[in-house]
């Protein structure tokens, strides 16, 4: 759903969650950034009762939400790597109409632990992994092939499946049990404040989980600034290379505005445009995704206007009382016939 979906015809993410639990977008879009830097039920409930809901539909509505979003918990069991071809010749054995549940992350496979109420395709996995062996080694004990199955038997991991992003906190919660964390675009490590503890310190692993929110909030937070430092960049070069004369002025969460003459707007445009493909392109490559959906390359749309306003046609007004025209919001198309897809100056 990350890499899905428009704003212009409803169907990215925070449009799906606003039509599926009946609220409105903007509420919407603010739990599902709250929820990425790792606010949880209680958090979305109160936040929709101090926006008028009733306290009792605000936590199911919460509920809901994390439901669809996150999914449900439970516990997995982490296969050992050398284990994965096998896992996945099984998985070809099987009738392709069954669901089959298992999990991957960061390039390991997780199975269902033994008290999931998904537990079948492990019984089902390590029964045809014992007949494999068996038939050439029947000396080998059952409990033995079962345990070299996986990478710690005794100690399952949280994880969630279900929900429109769980591969996403599934991702978020892994990556911080590493040593040495960096982000995955421009390779910058984590503070030492609240990098891992020493493998031999005490309350190590209460350290940990002390602070897993907080480094998951910095994982998401941090990649969205190599995000922003590769656009700035990428717009400091094209601007300066056609001659464009623009000045950035400010950043605001996911946006940034720019200064320019008016009738260089198309063309600042559509150099936004552009710098936000080149840098999707370069992090989908860095992270092994060598295709760019054209929902993602381009932003879905670029405002432009005379007074910073969230949008171009909220109503503003000058000192004098009178209405500030409204701005107006061009998509990728409407740029490319405005410029004839150049940015030199005609």
């Amino acid at each position: 759903m990350m890499l899905a979906g428009s704003k212009a015809d409803g169907t990215d993410l925070h449009s799906v969650v606003a039509n599926r639990l009946k609220i409105g977008r903007d509420n919407a879009k603010t739990l599902n950034y709250a929820r990425m830097y790792g606010a949880g039920e209680s958090h979305a409930a109160k936040y929709l009762s101090k926006n008028g809901m009733d306290e009792k539909e605000a936590a199911r509505t919460a509920k809901d939400l994390f439901k669809i979003t996150k999914g449900a918990e439970s516990n997995w069991k982490m296969l050992r790597r050398e284990v994965n071809p096998l896992f996945l010749e099984f998985i070809s054995s099987l009738d392709n109409d069954d669901p089959h549940h298992y999990l991957t992350v960061d390039g390991n496979f997780y199975i269902p632990s033994y008290d999931s109420n998904l537990s079948a395709l492990t019984a089902n996995f390590e029964q045809w992994v014992i007949a494999e062996i068996s038939s050439t080694a029947p000396d080998i004990p059952q409990e033995s092939i079962v345990v070299s199955l996986y990478e710690d038997f005794a100690t399952p991991v949280r994880l969630f499946h279900g929900g429109y992003e769980s591969a996403t906190f599934n991702y978020l919660g892994m990556k911080t049990h590493c040593d040495v964390l960096r982000t995955p675009v421009l390779d910058c490590r984590l503070s030492d404040a609240l990098s891992a503890l020493p493998p031999d310190t005490p309350d190590r692993l209460h350290f940990a989980s002390k602070y897993k929110r907080s480094v998951m909030n910095w994982i998401v937070q941090s990649s969205a600034v190599d995000f922003l430092h590769l656009l700035l960049v990428c717009m400091e070069w094209l601007t300066t290379e056609y001659a464009i004369p623009a000045r950035f002025v400010i950043s605001i969460h996911d946006e940034v505005r720019y200064l320019c003459p008016e009738k260089d707007a198309p063309r600042l445009a559509l150099a936004l445009m552009l710098s936000n493909m080149y840098v999707r392109s370069f992090i989908s490559s860095k992270l092994g995704i060598e295709q760019l959906p054209s929902s993602v390359a381009f932003f879905s749309q670029v405002d432009c206007d005379t007074v910073l306003r969230k949008e171009v046609n909220i109503p503003c007004f000058n000192p004098d009382g009178t209405r500030v025209p409204d701005g107006v919001s061009w998509t990728i198309e409407d740029i490319v016939r405005l410029t004839d897809g150049k940015l030199d100056a005609s």
